[in-house]
């Protein structure tokens, strides 16, 4: 399975909250810029929410991209009304979008589009 690397150009522009460094790795690789990790020592989610939160503008559009797993799903739930609750907007069609395609790893990503190494 391949997924056009064209699908992932209209979301590049978005703030991409992922879980750990190999996510970062895994988009950076396809050109996303905007990245921010949520795997900080000593900070509570909501305290590294907030940081992120500081970084970027309310005029931004954000993916939250944790891994499709149970884990993932529930980290996901816990983001998302936080970011809701300081303004921000969320754009859930990149995550939709993985799901469609089975991608349940973000980590993986760069492996599924055409371009992959």
């Amino acid at each position: 399975m391949t997924l056009n690397p064209e699908y992932l150009e209209k979301y590049k522009s978005n703030v991409i909250i992922v879980e750990g460094k190999k996510d970062i790795s895994s988009l950076t690789a396809l050109g996303f810029e905007k990245i921010y990790s949520l795997n900080k020592n000593l900070v509570s989610l909501r305290e590294r929410i907030e940081q992120i939160s500081l970084q970027i503008s309310k005029n931004d559009k954000i993916s939250i991209l944790t891994d499709l797993d149970k884990k993932g799903n529930q980290l996901y739930e816990k983001i998302k009304p936080i970011l809701q609750e300081l303004g921000f907007t969320l754009d859930s069609k990149f995550r939709s979008l993985l799901i469609k395609e089975k991608i349940s790893h973000v980590e993986g990503l760069h492996k599924f589009t055409e371009t992959g190494f």
